[in-house]
């Protein structure tokens, strides 16, 4: 009687134990939240509804280079080249369980669409964009390129400034 009672109490504790376990595990909504709260902060956009605040400029860069990290880091991860050395915005186990869970790649494209968002918003009101040093840079190459009167290989930088 007290070995079927032991047993019954391991079950449950076990199956409390597993339904603990898929608890954990996070959404790639909860990973950014996580890691880029003010995505769903104070610098949270919201297509045709957010206004610009021009004194929110630098921090809306810095987030979208971090996001830009974040899909390196998600990229390289991905192709097998990432360690816990040369992580810096995620952890090794959180990118490990995403990918055995499936949802690695929607964890990328979530990281893409935020970037894209305040791309987006810095781009309808702010000369260079939300990157200023590549905008810059794209903008010399296009430059020095139709100085040179090599359109071929002026175009690529020029698609560049138009999207961006």
């Amino acid at each position: 009687m007290i070995k079927m009672k032991s047993e019954k109490l391991a079950l449950a504790f076990s199956a409390v134990l597993l339904s603990g376990s898929m608890a954990m595990a996070q959404t790639p909504e909860d990973v950014i939240k996580a890691k880029f709260p003010e995505t769903a902060g104070e610098l949270a956009i919201t297509p045709g509804k957010t206004t610009y605040n021009k004194a929110l400029k630098t921090r809306y860069r810095e987030l979208y280079a971090q996001l830009h990290d974040g899909i390196d880091e998600v990229e390289k991860f991905k192709l097998g080249g990432a360690d816990a050395e040369i992580l810096s915005v995620f952890d090794l186990k959180t990118l490990k369980d995403m990918q055995k869970d499936g949802t690695i790649d929607e964890l990328e494209a979530k990281l893409r669409t935020e970037q894209h968002k305040i791309s987006d918003l810095m781009r309808e009101n702010e000369k260079y964009g939300a990157d200023s040093a590549f905008c810059v840079r794209q903008l010399s190459m296009f430059s020095e390129f139709m100085k040179q009167k090599n359109l071929k290989d002026a175009y690529t930088p020029w698609t560049v400034l138009i999207k961006d």
